[in-house]
């Protein structure tokens, strides 16, 4: 009983003291390419537009990004920023912190995704529908084959039980 009301305690805490709680409105990170020279044929480049969107992340719950898209005026080629890339993917509002963490309570805790939900939606104060969960497990799944990490074919021996 106890654990329990400590337990929604700090749930209750973490809601308080959130980013946007505290700063009384939803933070705005700016991206900008690295490049401000065209590497291709040395034009300076100039900034094509501003595209902006909402990124939910595990840490910071809810922050709004602004990425400046910068374009060469003589080849046309368009510079993204790589920072953003890092933090999540393109055309996705969920950060990889995101979708890793639904993949390890998906896949290594063996939790329901209506259990992943109430995770999400109590410990980090994200709500995030059934659907989204569905596909950020399989957003998972499509990285980890593009990128594997780590094989169990090419280390059997890391994968064995120790004893």
């Amino acid at each position: 009983m106890a654990l329990a009301n400590l337990s929604a305690l700090l749930q209750d805490v973490n809601k308080q003291y959130s980013l946007s709680n505290v700063l009384g409105k939803i933070p705005v990170l700016h991206f900008h390419s690295e490049f401000n020279i065209c590497p291709e044929c040395g034009t300076v480049l100039i900034t094509q537009k501003v595209k902006q969107r909402t990124v939910f992340t595990k840490v910071y719950s809810e922050i709004k990004v602004k990425e400046h898209i910068k374009q060469c005026k003589k080849c046309n080629k368009k510079y993204y920023s790589s920072e953003l890339l890092k933090l999540v993917q393109k055309h996705c509002n969920y950060s990889y912190d995101c979708i890793v963490e639904v993949g390890k309570l998906r896949y290594i805790k063996k939790r329901q995704i209506s259990e992943i939900q109430e995770i999400f939606n109590n410990k980090y104060d994200l709500q995030i529908s059934y659907t989204q969960i569905r596909r950020l497990c399989y957003k998972l799944y499509v990285l980890n084959e593009k990128y594997p990490v780590i094989s169990i074919e090419k280390y059997p021996l890391f994968f064995t039980k120790i004893e």
